[in-house]
């Protein structure tokens, strides 16, 4: 019998508020590591989501992963004020 090995794959971000879906702020706990907060916008930059990610991780991963299945195009980070990436 062959085993089948499953690699959990851990997550580097964490979605804090979904504003598409008028649901608002959510009820998860941010991981310590998380520092970096950032923003996910359509092209009319309207704000979809907003959330922490680890700094030095892919960048990208949000609005890869979350962002695109909403129609979201744009992600800023927070820098004394929102920075386009």
């Amino acid at each position: 019998m062959k085993a089948t090995i499953f690699k959990r794959r851990i997550m580097h971000y964490t979605i804090t508020k979904n504003l598409i879906d008028e649901i608002g702020n959510l009820d998860v706990k941010v991981p310590e590591k998380q520092t970096q907060r950032f923003r996910l916008l359509d092209d009319d930059d309207e704000v979809y989501f907003e959330g922490y990610q680890t700094p030095d991780r892919d960048e990208f991963a949000p609005l890869d992963e979350v962002g695109a299945g909403y129609g979201c195009t744009a992600l800023q980070y927070w820098n004394k004020g929102w920075q386009w990436l």
